[in-house]
């Protein structure tokens, strides 16, 4: 069914206690000027009142429905149950704290048709809740200019032409997040999001998509991005640092995950194009270096604890990195100060 002749458009959100918000999330969805929409709320057993103003909203507006988990999925599960439950093969997912800006989906659903693409990008404006550190909101400042200063607005990208322009910024999220993506379910299995990655696990399903899919970029700010403090991105960087379980946790944020993505562009032939481009010799370097800054965060001991299970850590043996000192540290960040500075690890 269309409206106007325009395929639907399914906004998905999932939610998990998320009253302060979800109200705004949702009005920014109904004020879409993009008519021929749903709005899928997939709600993961909130224990607060999420529920309660989803199920009043849909009591109001016809076109948004309202599921509810039977059991806790987790965040990546939520996502994709939101997805499985949507009409449409046109997916936007919408956070429940973010908003989208009254002319998103038409812009984005304008440039998929035109463009004949399945994935579209636009660029996000960040939105900063009290108290949040000024290093932070500099640090998301400096993101948002990334994607612009990457690829040009409103030209199709080949999955070569992604590779290439991509490949300084490889190991940061210079895609966005989520909402700043509207894409084809056809071109979607509920395996994309990858369990090898908490922090970044939306910027590698979209990173995957793109290095196999023709993509189209707006450079407009179509969606606003909420920073809070119990915002997914703002516990994942407040991790206490006291209890070994979250010692790990935090390893695994703040270094595996690059770690992981050095592997990835080793050995795995979708990355090949940008593995080219960053080169073998390179990769290894910056490798090395995210271990040797990981032992130097958290400790050698805590380091070896947490990769001997690892894949890397034949890595680290053949590497002669199962022990550290400052010198070393120091010698290796000013031999590769460049390389470092290059790709931003």
């Amino acid at each position: 069914m269309t409206k106007n002749n325009k395929p639907l458009v399914s906004i998905c959100i999932p939610t998990y206690n998320g009253e302060s918000y979800i109200e705004d999330a949702i009005n920014s969805a109904l004020a879409q000027t993009y008519l021929n929409i749903e709005i899928i709320i997939s709600d993961d057993n909130s224990s607060d009142d999420t529920l309660i103003i989803c199920e009043r909203l849909a009591r109001v507006y016809g076109n948004i429905k309202v599921y509810r988990n039977p059991i806790k999925l987790g965040l990546s599960g939520n996502w994709n149950e939101s997805i499985e439950k949507a009409s449409s093969n046109w997916i936007k997912i919408l956070f429940q704290d973010d908003l989208l800006k009254p002319t998103c989906v038409e812009e984005m659903m304008y440039e998929a048709i035109d463009k004949n693409v399945d994935f579209v990008i636009c660029n996000r404006e960040y939105i900063f809740e009290d108290k949040i550190p000024f290093k932070k909101i500099k640090m998301y400042a400096r993101i948002s200019k990334l994607t612009s200063a990457i690829f040009k607005s409103n030209v199709v990208y080949r999955p070569e032409d992604t590779a290439k322009a991509i490949s300084p910024c490889i190991y940061r999220n210079s895609l966005g997040e989520p909402p700043a993506l509207l894409f084809n379910k056809k071109q979607y299995h509920k395996n994309d999001f990858s369990t090898d990655f908490y922090q970044l696990i939306d910027y590698i399903f979209i990173l995957n998509k793109i290095l196999t899919h023709n993509f189209v970029f707006i450079d407009k700010d179509l969606v606003q991005f909420r920073i809070h403090n119990n915002s997914e991105s703002m516990k994942n960087s407040k991790i206490n640092k006291v209890e070994k379980e979250n010692i790990y946790k935090s390893l695994h944020i703040r270094f595996y995950e690059q770690i992981l993505i050095c592997e990835k562009l080793l050995n795995d032939p979708l990355y090949r194009v940008v593995k080219e481009n960053v080169t073998k010799k390179n990769i290894l370097i910056i490798q090395k270096w995210l271990i040797l800054r990981s032992y130097k965060k958290y400790g050698i001991s805590n380091g070896l604890d947490f990769f001997k299970d690892k894949k890397i850590y034949s890595f680290i043996v053949s590497q002669k990195i199962t022990s550290f000192n400052y010198l070393m540290y120091f010698r290796y960040k000013r031999k590769h100060s460049k390389l470092i500075s290059k790709f931003r690890v």
